[in-house]
Protein backbone atom coordinates (compact mmCIF):
# COMPACT_ATOMS: atom_id res chain seq x y z
CA UNK A 1 0.00 0.00 0.00
CA UNK A 2 1.15 3.28 -0.57
CA UNK A 3 0.37 6.62 0.84
CA UNK A 4 1.27 9.35 -1.97
CA UNK A 5 1.33 12.95 -0.50
CA UNK A 6 2.15 16.23 -3.15
CA UNK A 7 2.06 19.57 -3.70
CA UNK A 8 -0.54 20.46 -6.41
CA UNK A 9 -2.06 17.54 -8.40
CA UNK A 10 0.36 17.79 -10.89
CA UNK A 11 2.75 15.62 -8.03
CA UNK A 12 0.44 12.32 -8.57
CA UNK A 13 1.81 12.33 -12.33
CA UNK A 14 3.88 9.56 -11.48
CA UNK A 15 1.80 7.67 -9.67
CA UNK A 16 -0.90 8.02 -13.27
CA UNK A 17 2.37 6.43 -15.66
CA UNK A 18 2.85 3.86 -13.38
CA UNK A 19 -0.91 2.66 -13.49
CA UNK A 20 -2.61 0.62 -16.74
CA UNK A 21 -5.62 0.09 -18.76
CA UNK A 22 -6.55 -2.73 -16.11
CA UNK A 23 -6.44 -0.38 -13.07
CA UNK A 24 -8.84 2.11 -12.05
CA UNK A 25 -8.32 5.78 -10.23
CA UNK A 26 -11.38 7.44 -8.70
CA UNK A 27 -9.98 11.07 -8.51
CA UNK A 28 -11.89 12.96 -6.12
CA UNK A 29 -11.04 16.13 -7.69
CA UNK A 30 -12.99 19.85 -8.05
CA UNK A 31 -11.42 20.45 -11.35
CA UNK A 32 -10.96 17.92 -14.09
CA UNK A 33 -7.09 18.99 -15.33
CA UNK A 34 -7.77 18.39 -18.87
CA UNK A 35 -8.22 22.02 -19.86
CA UNK A 36 -7.95 23.22 -23.64
CA UNK A 37 -9.22 26.39 -23.81
CA UNK A 38 -7.87 29.05 -26.51
CA UNK A 39 -5.49 30.27 -23.32
CA UNK A 40 -3.80 27.28 -22.15
CA UNK A 41 -0.77 26.15 -22.81
CA UNK A 42 -0.13 22.91 -24.23
CA UNK A 43 3.51 22.38 -22.43
CA UNK A 44 2.73 20.46 -18.94
CA UNK A 45 0.45 22.07 -16.56
CA UNK A 46 -1.37 22.24 -13.32
CA UNK A 47 -4.64 22.14 -15.94
CA UNK A 48 -3.75 19.42 -18.33
CA UNK A 49 -1.33 17.19 -16.53
CA UNK A 50 -3.62 14.14 -17.75
CA UNK A 51 -2.92 14.64 -21.27
CA UNK A 52 0.89 14.45 -19.97
CA UNK A 53 0.68 11.21 -18.44
CA UNK A 54 3.09 8.25 -20.35
CA UNK A 55 1.48 5.63 -22.47
CA UNK A 56 -2.02 4.18 -21.87
CA UNK A 57 -4.15 6.02 -19.43
CA UNK A 58 -5.92 4.03 -16.79
CA UNK A 59 -9.60 4.04 -16.03
CA UNK A 60 -10.55 7.24 -14.37
CA UNK A 61 -13.65 8.02 -12.56
CA UNK A 62 -13.77 11.71 -11.23
CA UNK A 63 -15.91 12.40 -8.30
CA UNK A 64 -17.03 16.13 -7.20
CA UNK A 65 -15.94 18.31 -10.19
CA UNK A 66 -17.21 21.53 -10.60
CA UNK A 67 -16.34 22.30 -14.12
CA UNK A 68 -19.43 23.62 -15.92
CA UNK A 69 -17.40 24.63 -19.71
CA UNK A 70 -15.73 21.25 -20.45
CA UNK A 71 -18.30 18.63 -22.84
CA UNK A 72 -19.39 15.32 -22.45
CA UNK A 73 -17.60 14.61 -25.21
CA UNK A 74 -14.21 16.16 -24.42
CA UNK A 75 -14.18 14.44 -21.34
CA UNK A 76 -15.21 10.96 -22.59
CA UNK A 77 -11.39 10.69 -24.10
CA UNK A 78 -9.77 10.73 -20.61
CA UNK A 79 -12.37 9.49 -18.25
CA UNK A 80 -14.45 6.54 -17.61
CA UNK A 81 -17.01 8.67 -15.82
CA UNK A 82 -17.34 11.99 -14.21
CA UNK A 83 -19.87 12.85 -10.91
CA UNK A 84 -20.35 16.18 -10.53
CA UNK A 85 -20.86 17.84 -7.31
CA UNK A 86 -24.53 18.04 -8.21
CA UNK A 87 -24.21 14.63 -8.89
CA UNK A 88 -23.36 13.96 -5.59
CA UNK A 89 -25.49 16.18 -3.62
CA UNK A 90 -28.70 14.59 -5.52
CA UNK A 91 -27.59 10.74 -6.01
CA UNK A 92 -24.98 9.64 -3.71
CA UNK A 93 -26.36 6.68 -3.27
CA UNK A 94 -26.49 5.16 -6.39
CA UNK A 95 -23.24 7.11 -7.46
CA UNK A 96 -21.58 4.87 -4.33
CA UNK A 97 -23.30 2.01 -6.13
CA UNK A 98 -21.25 2.50 -9.20
CA UNK A 99 -18.17 3.09 -7.56
CA UNK A 100 -18.14 0.01 -6.37
CA UNK A 101 -19.34 -1.32 -10.12
CA UNK A 102 -16.32 0.71 -11.81
CA UNK A 103 -13.90 -0.39 -9.09
CA UNK A 104 -14.67 -4.26 -9.00
CA UNK A 105 -13.33 -5.09 -12.10
CA UNK A 106 -10.27 -3.41 -11.75
CA UNK A 107 -6.65 -4.61 -11.32
CA UNK A 108 -5.79 -2.31 -9.18
CA UNK A 109 -7.62 0.75 -7.73
CA UNK A 110 -5.87 4.23 -6.60
CA UNK A 111 -7.81 6.67 -4.80
CA UNK A 112 -6.55 10.10 -5.60
CA UNK A 113 -7.53 13.58 -3.81
CA UNK A 114 -7.35 16.35 -4.45
CA UNK A 115 -8.38 18.54 -1.46
CA UNK A 116 -9.74 21.03 -3.49
CA UNK A 117 -12.81 18.08 -3.88
CA UNK A 118 -13.75 18.83 -0.47
CA UNK A 119 -16.28 22.20 0.14
CA UNK A 120 -14.47 25.25 1.75
CA UNK A 121 -16.22 25.36 4.66
CA UNK A 122 -14.84 21.73 5.08
CA UNK A 123 -10.82 22.17 3.69
CA UNK A 124 -10.83 26.01 3.61
CA UNK A 125 -6.85 25.16 2.61
CA UNK A 126 -6.74 25.28 -1.00
CA UNK A 127 -5.51 28.06 -3.60
CA UNK A 128 -8.46 27.50 -6.48
CA UNK A 129 -11.89 26.85 -3.79
CA UNK A 130 -14.90 26.08 -5.20
CA UNK A 131 -18.27 25.97 -3.71
CA UNK A 132 -20.96 22.93 -3.25
CA UNK A 133 -17.93 20.64 -2.14
CA UNK A 134 -18.11 17.08 -0.62
CA UNK A 135 -18.66 17.41 3.02
CA UNK A 136 -17.38 14.90 5.19
CA UNK A 137 -19.95 12.31 5.39
CA UNK A 138 -20.85 11.89 2.27
CA UNK A 139 -16.87 11.49 1.30
CA UNK A 140 -16.80 8.53 3.26
CA UNK A 141 -19.49 7.12 1.79
CA UNK A 142 -18.05 7.21 -1.35
CA UNK A 143 -15.11 6.46 -0.09
CA UNK A 144 -16.46 3.40 1.31
CA UNK A 145 -17.63 2.24 -1.87
CA UNK A 146 -14.96 2.63 -3.94
CA UNK A 147 -12.48 0.39 -1.18
CA UNK A 148 -11.84 -2.77 -1.45
CA UNK A 149 -8.69 -5.15 -1.36
CA UNK A 150 -7.95 -4.39 -4.97
CA UNK A 151 -6.97 -0.48 -3.42
CA UNK A 152 -2.97 -0.54 -3.88
CA UNK A 153 -2.65 3.33 -2.67
CA UNK A 154 -4.44 6.78 -2.31
CA UNK A 155 -2.40 10.17 -2.82
CA UNK A 156 -3.57 13.26 -1.69
CA UNK A 157 -2.60 16.68 -2.94
CA UNK A 158 -3.32 20.68 -2.99
CA UNK A 159 -3.28 21.08 0.62
CA UNK A 160 -2.19 24.84 0.90
CA UNK A 161 -1.52 25.46 4.21
CA UNK A 162 -1.62 29.19 3.74
CA UNK A 163 -4.69 28.99 3.66
CA UNK A 164 -5.58 27.28 6.48
CA UNK A 165 -8.04 28.18 9.10
CA UNK A 166 -7.28 27.32 12.47
CA UNK A 167 -5.82 24.75 11.26
CA UNK A 168 -9.33 23.25 10.35
CA UNK A 169 -7.83 21.24 6.90
CA UNK A 170 -4.69 19.89 8.82
CA UNK A 171 -6.96 18.25 11.02
CA UNK A 172 -9.32 17.00 8.57
CA UNK A 173 -6.08 15.82 6.17
CA UNK A 174 -4.29 14.31 9.16
CA UNK A 175 -7.15 12.41 10.40
CA UNK A 176 -7.95 10.86 6.62
CA UNK A 177 -3.99 10.31 6.29
CA UNK A 178 -4.68 8.19 9.69
CA UNK A 179 -7.89 6.66 8.84
CA UNK A 180 -6.33 5.20 5.11
CA UNK A 181 -3.12 3.71 6.67
CA UNK A 182 -5.25 1.80 9.46
CA UNK A 183 -8.05 1.09 6.65
CA UNK A 184 -4.93 -0.31 4.18
CA UNK A 185 -4.13 -2.58 7.39
CA UNK A 186 -6.49 -3.85 8.65
CA UNK A 187 -7.18 -1.27 11.32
Amino acid sequence: FHLWLGGNHLSVLPVYDELGRGDCVVQFDAHLDVYDFHDTTTELSHGNFLYHVDGPLPRIVNVGHRDLFLTPAGLAVTFEAVHSAHDVATNADRLAEQLRAATATATRVWIDIDADAFDPAVVPAVLQPLPFGLAGPTFLKLLDAAWSDRVVGVSISEFAPVADSRDTSLNLLGWLVEFLLLRAHGG
